[in-house]
């Protein structure tokens, strides 16, 4: 796909940093923890032509410092640490914590306890987790399950928040 076509295919979906290179935060300096957060955000900005106002904590690895630097370069809010109950409303919008992985044996269940609390559950997961094209098909069964339940709003991340 060429970089000009992104715009379009990515219409609708919100863009989120996380990060140049996928280190572990916590270990970076300064001057590189904050190349690393800026420069991924300036790019994305760059191809998207709108602001990047999530962030993903690579590995979930974040601390006082690393939160801080997030919130410096511009981030408003960012997916971190998992909390075993998706706990909602969030304390701090630089500490979103995910309800579980989209691939959990359990997935199901902690939706079906998600429903019976009437909180937020919130999974994650990245594609390259996707082996084969059936992995992809169960995961749009999953997305129109969820779709489907007149309990589930999808929303943003960010619109949690602000």
């Amino acid at each position: 796909m060429a970089r000009h076509e992104l715009i379009d295919v990515y219409q609708g979906f919100e863009i989120c940093s996380h990060s140049m290179t996928h280190p572990y935060l916590t270990d970076l300096s300064a001057d590189r923890l904050d190349w690393e957060l800026q420069t991924s955000k300036r790019i994305l900005e760059e191809i998207f032509q709108r602001p990047v106002r999530g962030f993903c904590y690579p590995f979930h690895a974040c601390n006082d410092f690393v939160k801080e630097a997030v919130h410096r370069a511009g981030y408003r809010w960012a997916r971190g640490r998992e909390q075993p109950d998706g706990l909602y409303p969030y304390a701090d919008p630089l500490e979103l914590h995910p309800s579980c992985h989209f691939l959990d044996e359990d997935f199901w269940e902690k939706y079906e306890r998600w429903r019976r609390g009437n909180g937020l559950f919130a999974f994650w997961g990245h594609s390259y987790e996707m082996k084969d094209e059936a992995m992809w098909a169960d995961f749009e069964v999953m997305i129109e399950r969820i779709s489907l339940d007149p309990d589930a709003e999808w929303v943003f991340a960010g619109d949690l928040f602000f």
